[in-house]
């Protein structure tokens, strides 16, 4: 589908790589920069971590640092369509290979940055990693129990995925403005921004109560996790009144069914009533068992997984969203859409550090000789 853009990705880490492995699983040809020698921290940060990110891409090792590097680079981004780069700000620039530099060269070029605060601002030039990031935004602060300091959101790298998503569709619609008007565009993309933007919905309820309540963002009336019988977990999302409805009924407790409880703010407001009697009624039968009688009576419930249980669920396996990869073990579908002519499938592992080195280098007009030159100068 992106068969026509050629991405030059010198990101690292997570939330640039993310964004491109997206683009190279639509189509779209990836060629990762990668610093000589060991290459992207990532290779040895975190196990599997990079052989996921780096699907479907070909890697080029490149002293940037060196005049012969950045030469590299720039006849590089003659032929490109997009740039992609995730540096603290001002560190592209010092090294002479920024959105002005590249653009001299090719003026078509879309150039992407993605960094924790964004390029301008007191915080800009910060250092910063995915919990800084998400704490500035807000999303720690509304995080942990009403009554405990604020926690660590979760085990994933929320503002790092964000910023990959925001920087994904933004380069999608540059690249579209591109085909039709043949116009180059410059993307800033903030992590700590994107992660503001998810919280749309919670400053949303904290701006209409005038307060920053964090035990109400925090109620949930009868939608929650809850334990079952045999040490399992089952979700429950009883939003609109017509599955409570259902809910009290199979569970035998019609006595709930009263105008205090009738809607979603009066069953909030009753959490510390409701989620005990829900806690109680829920660990009376196995996950299985609730499962199926609660799909009965059309009310919103799913089995809480372990990432163990990933690989047996029937709806993942029926979706294609896990492939087995050269290790014996699973990647998840980078970009877990249907369409109905295309089917993404991973095409390649990740590279070793500089496998492409030759190949590319050799499109780009070098001679065998000038290769080994650049090779015993440690440019590539």
């Amino acid at each position: 589908m992106l068969s026509g853009m050629k991405l030059l990705d010198l990101s690292l880490l997570l939330p640039g790589p993310l964004c491109s492995l997206m683009l190279a699983s639509l189509g779209a040809e990836v060629i990762k920069i990668e610093p000589v020698g060991k290459g992207d921290p990532m290779r040895y940060m975190m196990s599997g971590l990079f052989d996921f990110l780096n699907r479907n891409k070909k890697s080029l090792t490149l002293n940037l640092k060196s005049e012969k590097g950045r030469e590299a680079l720039f006849r590089l981004a003659e032929k490109c369509n997009v740039v992609l780069e995730s540096f603290r700000p001002g560190v592209a620039q010092r090294l002479g290979i920024d959105y002005g530099c590249v653009q001299k060269i090719n003026p078509e070029i879309i150039y992407c940055s993605i960094s924790g605060y964004g390029q301008d601002g007191p915080y800009a030039h910060l250092p910063g990693h995915d919990l800084n990031y998400q704490a500035v935004a807000g999303l720690v602060g509304i995080s942990g129990k009403p009554d405990a300091p604020p926690d660590c959101v979760s085990g994933i790298q929320v503002a790092d995925i964000c910023g990959a998503m925001f920087a994904l569709p933004a380069i999608l619609a540059s690249y579209s403005l591109y085909l039709k008007e043949g116009k180059g565009q410059y993307i800033d993309v903030s992590m700590t921004d994107g992660v503001l933007a998810w919280l749309g919905p919670r400053l949303c309820e904290w701006y209409a109560r005038g307060k920053p309540d964090k035990e109400r963002l925090m109620a949930r009336g009868a939608y929650g996790i809850f334990r079952t019988k045999d040490g399992k977990y089952i979700s429950l999302g009883i939003v609109e009144n017509h599955f409570w409805e259902n809910f009290c009924h199979l569970i035998g407790r019609p006595d709930l069914l009263v105008e205090a409880y009738a809607t979603w703010e009066g069953r909030n407001s009753a959490s510390e009533v409701i989620q005990p009697i829900i806690r109680n009624v829920i660990g009376e039968k196995t996950r299985d068992e609730w499962l199926a009688l609660l799909s009965e009576s059309n009310i919103p419930a799913a089995p809480v997984h372990f990432l163990s249980d990933l690989a047996a669920d029937p709806q993942l396996i029926a979706r294609g969203l896990l492939e087995k990869n050269h290790a014996g073990g699973y990647f998840v579908q980078p970009f877990p859409v249907k369409f109905s002519g295309n089917e993404f499938r991973m095409l390649s592992p990740a590279p070793e550090v500089g496998a492409h080195n030759r190949m590319i280098l050799e499109e780009l007009g070098y001679t065998a000789d000038e290769i080994a030159s650049l090779e015993e100068e440690k440019v590539i």
